[in-house]
């Protein structure tokens, strides 16, 4: 009669106890079949995301990120920060394919949770917040650290065969992941102050407060963008530059929003929104001028190009919403 340790489930027995360890890298639990499928649909999921959306997307590293990283209290914050994207590259394509998938999901589980906990500040327990998906990433990867990848995964595969070959397979697997940043070096340089960027675009009510849906235009020390509005309305936006929310401008002591509205931004990512009522439905020019953060949003006339020689149908319309 098999005993405890060298049956996991009924009609499963297990072929090495060196594979099947609590803490082995290809152990895991077998599961129904049901909830295999549905484990092996979660981690194809949450790997291909974190692989795909947040890690390669940090590539090459921002100076952005290892600031962030710095700001925690780490060390060697280039170094740090390159570690956690390439855990999210090298984690998620590991998760993906079911290999070494307790390692791989420790580590995700760790810089996810320096990202909840650290970072975003997160209680532990919380049920609502407004970066609640970082906690769930967070308990999801903690899952497949004590669960395994189940039996539909290459790790199923290699614990039914020879320990030392699971080991050389992981390995070799681990080794090319990590490889594969290999070319990845310092951060890129970035602005350090919105009057030093390279690019500055408009995020408000109007564009769903998308960093990279309207653009602006420059032309010396002075940016341009035009929107475009479907009806009259409230609207509020900040000038955004490098993508980055850091290096944002609004207004902290704006006291009217009649039209057309001048203003002086005020630099930082904690600055209020800029607030303004438009009249009619139309084209609308706004225009930055970077030596003194001064502003203006006006009115294009219909018979004026919206932009640069831009026809105003050539422009995207937005809806404001009332």
């Amino acid at each position: 009669m098999p005993t405890a340790s060298s049956v996991l489930r009924e009609g499963t027995t297990d072929s090495s106890s060196a594979t099947r360890g609590p803490l082995s890298l290809t152990g895991g639990c077998d599961l129904p079949t049901a909830a295999e499928i549905g484990a092996l649909l979660l981690r194809l999921y949450f790997g291909f995301v974190i692989c795909w959306a947040a890690g390669i997307s940090k590539f090459p590293l921002d100076a952005w990120f290892a600031d962030q990283v710095r700001d925690l209290g780490f060390p060697a914050p280039t170094f740090f920060a390159w570690m956690a994207a390439m855990s999210e590259v090298a984690g998620g394509v590991l998760l993906l394919l079911g290999l070494a998938t307790r390692p791989a999901a420790l580590l995700l589980a760790i810089t996810l949770g320096v990202a909840s906990f650290g970072h975003h500040k997160i209680p532990l327990l919380s049920i609502y917040t407004s970066q609640h998906i970082t906690l769930q990433y967070f308990w999801v990867y903690l899952f497949f650290f004590f669960a395994g990848a189940g039996r539909l995964s290459l790790d199923g595969f290699l614990r039914r065969r020879h320990a030392i070959a699971a080991g050389l397979t992981v390995a070799i697997v681990g080794l090319l992941a990590l490889a594969c940043g290999a070319r990845v070096g310092e951060p890129q340089q970035q602005a350090s102050t919105i009057e030093e960027a390279s690019t500055i675009a408009l995020a408000g009510s109007f564009n769903d407060w998308s960093l990279s849906a309207t653009p602006m235009d420059r032309e010396g020390d002075t940016w341009t963008a035009t929107i475009v509005t479907t009806e009259p309305g409230p609207i509020e936006f900040k000038f955004v530059a490098e993508e980055n929310w850091q290096l944002a401008a609004g207004e902290n002591d704006q006291s009217d929003a009649r039209f057309p509205l001048t203003g002086t931004a005020d630099p930082g990512a904690q600055a209020a929104n800029v607030s303004a009522y438009l009249p009619t439905a139309g084209p609308y020019r706004v225009t930055l001028s970077t030596p003194d953060l001064s502003y203006r949003l006006e009115q294009v006339s219909e018979t004026q190009p919206p932009n640069d020689g831009t026809a105003s149908d050539q422009e995207p319309a937005v809806s404001v919403e009332e």
